[in-house]
Parts: structure tokens; sequence; C-alpha cells
């Protein structure tokens, strides 16, 4: 499989669809977490016919949701610093290949909102992972497609708002409401969901301790916003 392109949200939308078909599913539910709020929003707008209800977590919509500006507050510069480095060219690679530990335990552990959410066990595995040249060249392809995912998703929201019930959910010390604003924006049945107090701001593996005997995580409840 050649693995130089095809990270744009449009792409992996089909990929899904045709899984879905392989997997003899005609219709489905969509749920989709951070990219896969974006990949679940196309999914659900390039293939309408299929999808009969979405739930996106955790992300914006490239091209949609408005863009902080260049010299922004200090913790929203210490948020989202990631995404201009992780769009560029060449440098980016050249800088972490080596250094993985460094780079991506840095924002492992920087971007929880409780500090120590991520244990280092689960750290180490994706850092190992990511040491492989074309692993960690795929980590940032899909950042630098975030330019033709927008394209698309103007695309689709100029096509006419879906109407299959859509639940949207942020985290308080992280996106808040704006993934309801931004759903909002492309569908007209939206129930938005906060998850209040000692959220994470982005999503931690569960602890294997946590589960239960049959292998299930403990549910969270999330109060609507």
């Amino acid at each position: 499989m050649d693995s130089s392109s095809g990270y744009d949200a449009a792409t992996f939308a089909d990929d899904m669809a045709e899984l879905m078909t392989e997997l003899g599913h005609e219709r489905f539910a969509v749920v989709g977490y951070d990219l896969g709020m974006l990949v679940g929003y196309a999914l659900a707008a390039s293939h309408r016919d299929r999808v009969t209800r979405l739930v996106g977590a955790e992300s914006i919509l490239s091209g949609l949701s408005p863009s902080p500006p260049l010299m922004s507050d200090p913790a929203t510069n210490e948020f989202l610093w990631h995404f201009a480095f992780n769009r560029l060219t060449d440098i980016n690679e050249r800088m972490v290949a080596g250094r993985e530990e460094i780079y991506f335990g840095y924002n492992f552990t920087t971007k929880t909102a409780v500090p120590g959410a991520i244990p280092q066990q689960a750290i180490d595995v994706y850092v190992d992972q990511l040491r492989d040249p074309a692993a960690l060249r795929a980590s940032f392809e899909y950042y630098r497609t975030l330019d033709t995912s927008a394209v698309h998703a103007l695309r689709w929201r100029d096509e006419g708002p879906f109407t299959i019930p859509v639940l949207a959910i942020g985290g308080q010390h992280s996106t808040g409401t704006m993934p309801e604003e931004t759903l909002r924006l492309v569908a007209t049945d939206v129930r938005g969901v906060t998850c209040r107090g000692r959220h994470r701001r982005c999503a931690a593996p569960a602890r294997p301790e946590r589960y239960d005997r049959r292998g299930q995580p403990p549910r969270q409840r999330c109060p609507r916003s």
C-alpha cells in the first residue's frame, strides 16, 4: 500500500465507506474523536445516503472553524503551537527524528488537564512506534493536508446541511463548545454536551487496571451544556 498520500479527510472517508461495504454494512452511525471528527463529518457529508447518525468530539473542522491569530495569548499558543509545526514540509521530520521522546513526550505530558493523566508506559508505546521514519512522516501528513480538507469541507457545506441527528462533545479544559458551534454550521439537528470537571485536554488511554471483567472501560457521564 502506498503510504505517501491519501491523508486528507475525503480520502479517509472514502476508505471508511469502502470498509463498511466490505463488512456488509450499507448504513451505519459514525463516531469520531479529534481527527475522527473531521473524518466523520467528511463521511456523513460525502456519503449522505449511508450515515444515519454522527457523533463528533474534541475537534474543529478545517475551513469552517476560525483560526486564532499568529500572536495568540500564551495559553492558546501553548495549546495549539504544534499545528503550525506539524504542517511544515520537511524541517519538522528532520528536527524530531532521533528526538521522538522529547517532542511527542512533551505533547503527551503537557496537553492534559491533569498532570500525569497519561501513564509513562503508554507514552513509551506511542514514541516507540513513531521512531519508524514512515510512521513519523505519516503523523505529520495529516496536518499537511488540512488545506485540502478545508476545501472539501467548504464544498460539502455549500451542498447544504444534513439532517441526521448529530451529537457534539467538547471537554471543559479543551474545545469546550467549539464542536457544537462548528457542527451547527453543517447540520440542522445538533445536540451539544460539555464534559466538565477534571477531564483531559487530550484523550488518554485507559489504565488496564480500570477495565471491568468484560474488558470495557469505565463509563463517564457528560452533562448537557
